[in-house]
């Protein structure tokens, strides 16, 4: 294998134009490359191409497991839980106190005790386990604090979905505890009980719950007192319950089969490199499928990352739609000026640390690619960022050469796939 290295000096005249060359226009489809002021520099375009073993086709996404499949799904359902700051704008940070748990939950055990002192322990573990017999399908759980260090309040609200309206009924049964007294309010609220009661992080926790057709919305509050949870709490699940009914179900009501969830949208997952081969049964999923795996909403990655600034930038761009395996991160803006400006505004949401060395890549035009160590904590990793009309991907990998060939894979494999 041909090693792949840097091409031109990584000095600080390389630095000094990434800022031209990421506001400069692509132009990947002619093969022309842009003007640069300064000191000529070879093309890397003019230089062959090196993917290593990565794959250079789009690929065709399936389901091997019903694992699989239900955690797409719970991608899908993302769109249909209301999130914490939906509640309370200032609930909107991730506490280091607290289990900040967002994403899909593929196995009911998700929601009980995780054996922590920062464990939500949203349902009891006893009861957790007596649900696993009632057809659970897939679910999908949003986390926030009103602080990162010194929080006052938390607040996690999810939906559940079960097999059918009458396993749904019978897991609520086990859900609802009658020792746990019922926050005022709640009996307003149709189909609702109280689940537990309890202390977490210094703070009172309340859970309460509620049955809508074969799903249920699960609400968790902690505050100063129980009385402040219990209205946070009910309150959420008011909103939730109303926020289910735009949920459109995919899949078969079986409790067996793989179910027919879409796997892939407007083929944004045929853009990605797929995830390595890990063990990831403990999720119920197969082996090049890694938790959190799948295609989702602008929205869902906020509820995730609660970074603000990328919230705005992807707002401004047009981020509408993203793939995500452990080998890439594909995004799509509205259009190619807005995938240069959202990448070029990455470096405050976390991307490449420009402070440092940056390279581009061989065999792909200089417009297109820009690599670099990463700029959050861990700057042992690189970071590899590719442009291709209103596509953007990122890749992350342990050594510049292995990032330089998924990167470069993933410009033939999009390359391939279309620019528009």
């Amino acid at each position: 294998m041909k090693r792949s290295h840097p091409v031109g000096p990584p000095d600080p005249r390389v630095k000094r134009r990434l800022a031209a060359v990421l506001a400069l226009s692509l132009a990947a489809s002619t093969g022309c490359t842009a003007t640069i002021g300064g000191e000529a520099v070879p093309d890397p375009a003019a230089t062959k191409i090196d993917t290593g073993n990565f794959p250079t086709t789009p690929r065709t996404v399936a389901a091997v497991t019903p694992g699989d499949a239900w955690q797409q799904e719970a991608l899908i359902m993302a769109d249909s839980v209301v999130a914490p700051f939906d509640i309370r704008p200032t609930l909107s940070k991730r506490a280091t106190a607290i289990s900040m748990l967002t994403g899909p939950i593929t196995l009911v055990a998700g929601f009980g005790d995780d054996g922590s002192s920062k464990s939500l322990a949203l349902i009891p573990t006893d009861k957790v386990i007596a649900l696993g017999g009632f057809g659970y399908q897939t679910g999908f759980l949003a986390t926030a604090a009103d602080s990162t260090t010194n929080p006052t309040a938390f607040l996690s609200i999810g939906l559940l979905r079960f097999y059918s309206p009458e396993s749904a009924t019978q897991a609520l049964a086990i859900m609802r505890d009658d020792k746990t007294t019922a926050p005022a309010g709640l009996d307003a609220v149709a189909d609702a009980v109280p689940v537990s009661a309890g202390d977490r992080a210094g703070l009172q926790r309340v859970t309460v719950a509620a049955r809508r057709g074969n799903l249920i919305a699960l609400t968790a509050a902690a505050g100063p007192t129980a009385v402040e949870a219990g209205a946070l709490a009910v309150e959420a699940l008011t909103a939730q319950v109303a926020k289910a009914t735009s949920y459109r179900q995919n899949g078969v009501l079986s409790p067996t089969a793989v179910p027919s969830v879409p796997m892939d949208k407007d083929g944004i997952m045929s853009r990605t490199l797929a995830s390595p081969a890990t063990d990831n049964a403990v999720f119920g999923l197969s082996p090049r499928v890694a938790y959190f795996e799948g295609y989702y909403s602008r929205r869902t990655r906020y509820m995730v990352n609660l970074l603000p600034e990328w919230l705005n930038s992807a707002e401004a761009n047009g981020i509408d739609l993203i793939a995500e395996t452990k080998s890439a991160v594909v995004m799509r803006a509205r259009d190619h000026d807005a995938a240069v400006a959202f990448v070029r505004n990455k470096g405050k949401g976390g991307g490449v640390d420009t402070s440092a060395n940056v390279f581009y890549t061989p065999g792909i035009p200089r417009d297109n690619v820009l690599c670099g160590r990463e700029s959050n904590a861990d700057k042992t990793k690189y970071t590899c960022y590719l442009i291709l009309g209103r596509w953007t991907v990122q890749v992350h990998q342990s050594t510049l050469q292995l990032a330089q060939q998924a990167i470069s894979a993933e410009y033939l494999i999009n390359k391939a796939a279309g620019e528009n």
